[in-house]
């Protein structure tokens, strides 16, 4: 017996979310939310598959921003990008989309899920924003709780 595609879930799962988190917050605290909510699958994306399909969720980050960049071009005739808000989520906006990745992983845990999961909040964050934000800066932000975390075979040893 085959098991049924779920991929369809994902959509909705994530934009009922989104539409419920907006409905409960301002434009920033939704982003936000995006951003904290962006953080939490990078970081289950690390804990359960490893770094390289971490990294390659970065990756898929990196060109859907470049091609975010070069609409704006061909529509404005120049490259703008939107600045990360400086204020935390909203509570209610952020558990709505963490519990929504988190069932995502459970629900469609293959990585073409994930990366559709992905896709869509850097989408509605784009959106909320109006500007596809600067890459190293988005990077940063979701890099949460790895500033000490190395990756696999980066073994420094301590000469104390």
């Amino acid at each position: 017996m085959r098991t049924p595609e779920i991929l369809p879930a994902t959509p909705s799962l994530f934009d009922h979310a989104i539409t419920l988190a907006g409905e409960r917050s301002s434009r920033e605290q939704l982003a936000a939310a995006l951003l904290a909510a962006l953080a939490l699958l990078r970081k289950m994306i690390g804990e359960h598959y490893g770094y390289g399909p971490q990294r390659s969720f970065d990756t898929l980050l990196k060109t859907k921003l470049i091609t975010c960049g070069l609409d704006h071009i061909r529509h404005e005739g120049r490259a703008r990008t939107a600045a990360l808000p400086a204020i935390s989520p909203n509570l209610a906006a952020s558990v709505i989309l963490e519990d929504a990745v988190r069932n995502c992983m459970l629900i469609n845990p293959d990585q073409i899920h994930v990366e559709t999961a992905g896709a869509i909040l850097l989408e509605h964050l784009i959106e909320t924003l109006g500007a596809p934000p600067d890459f190293g800066q988005l990077l940063d932000r979701i890099r949460t709780g790895e500033q000490n975390r190395k990756p696999p075979g980066d073994q420094t040893v301590s000469m104390q």
